[in-house]
């Protein structure tokens, strides 16, 4: 076990942090003060360079304590750090929760909203910001849901590693306009992020994200929306790919981050990772497009799915090519069941057909086996692709 190399400090309620190399499914982190009994803490994450604790709970004292980490076998740590455990308030408003590689790191933020637009445009104070207990086990739930599922296309080659997450947790923000990240989207349970507001809010905190959880918290607008990137088409460009024969390339940085609006009254897996796949993609360089309707805008360019002439015609054999591979068409959505006969669009087969696609109604199985739920090869690859590029930037 190699010495841990960074963490971050927490309060009552709050997430602990480690980050190291080799943790196993068995660590422990033993919070050690001289004179007062230890704390034990079983990690919530684990993953072999990051160990997120869902937070100090129960009875402690406030103060210094030493950190060891610790495997039930038997090894253990030297302390590495001394962490200040708080009742209250916290360190800061920034907490850089994993930091990521190199000199600009793909980062992906969350950050609870200090407002809620209405759909007058009125801002109102959130409540998430009285609700830190949520607002961290919704972060729990989003780590777990991009990083520990069967589709694990962010954790292919090690690109986690390279992935910065940075949390910003503000009670001192104003209400207005300029920090009402989120808005209501017409009568019913929809909220979504404004990509505009969000990026100068972040930026006043020195960060630049590539994909952002504006979470909020809301007990009725619980549906979660995923808004695309823009990217930055001026700028940087990656080395060339092909799809369905055509050379393309990524943008290396964002004009404006992808944006996901949650609320912490409803996250679960995959609903996170699902939406990230919709903010981690671009409108015009590839989008992941929900594929639980027949819905096409002109404009946009899709990754996921395509269109047939007329409904009536039959779905192609190919779907498409990616890097000169021919991926097959699915010719029912999952489990036998049929495109609706009025759809021209059609998408590509995936691994598990007895499962939804995860950009598909994934919610339509059990919430055991939506976490089974994948993309298909061509969207797995390009998306992977495309964060990759991102990340070595």
């Amino acid at each position: 076990m190699e010495r841990p190399v960074a963490y971050s400090a927490t309060v009552f309620g709050d997430l602990l942090s480690i980050v190291g190399h080799n943790f196993s499914a068995d660590t422990v982190v033993r919070c050690v003060m001289p004179g007062h009994d230890e704390i034990t803490m079983t990690p919530t994450i684990v993953r072999p360079s990051w160990l997120v604790i869902a937070g100090v709970s129960g009875v402690f004292t406030p103060g210094s304590y030493e950190l060891h980490v610790q495997s039930l076998r038997g090894w253990q740590t030297p302390a590495f750090a001394t962490v200040i455990l708080r009742v209250f308030p916290r360190a800061g408003p920034v907490t850089v929760l994993y930091p990521g590689k190199g000199a600009t790191p793909y980062t992906i933020a969350i950050v609870a909203t200090p407002a809620m637009r209405s759909t007058k445009g009125i801002p109102s104070p959130d409540t998430v910001l009285t609700k830190l207990p949520k607002f961290c086990a919704t972060i729990l739930e989003i780590i777990r849901s991009l990083l520990m599922l069967k589709e694990d296309f962010l954790t292919q080659s090690q690109l986690d590693t390279w992935i910065r997450w940075v949390v910003v947790f503000d009670p001192q923000s104003p209400v207005s306009l300029t920090t009402a990240l989120v808005e209501e989207w017409g009568g019913g349970a929809i909220a979504q992020a404004i990509p505009t507001i969000v990026a100068p809010y972040l930026a006043s905190y020195a960060i630049q994200a590539d994909v952002v959880f504006a979470l909020h918290g809301s007990t009725i607008r619980t549906s979660a929306t995923g808004n695309p990137t823009v990217d930055e088409t001026t700028g940087p460009q990656s080395a060339s790919y092909e799809l369905d024969t055509v050379n393309r390339t990524h943008a290396l940085f964002p004009r404006y981050p992808g944006a996901v609006a949650m609320s912490v009254h409803s996250h679960d897996a995959p609903m996170p990772l699902h939406e990230f796949c919709h903010a981690a993609s671009d409108v015009h360089s590839g989008f992941l497009q929900d594929l639980y309707s027949d819905h096409v805008t002109n404009s946009i360019f899709l990754i996921d799915k395509k269109f047939r002439q007329a409904a009536t015609n039959p779905v192609p054999t190919a779907f498409g090519t990616y890097q000169t591979i021919s991926h097959a068409s699915a010719n029912v959505r999952w489990n036998g069941e049929p495109y609706p006969s009025t759809w021209r669009s059609y998408h590509a087969k995936h691994a598990n057909m007895e499962l939804p696609n995860l950009m598909d109604a994934y919610n339509a199985v059990a919430p055991g086996p939506q976490t089974f739920c994948c993309l298909d090869p061509i969207s797995r690859g390009w998306l992977f692709d495309r964060i990759w590029a991102k990340a070595h930037r």
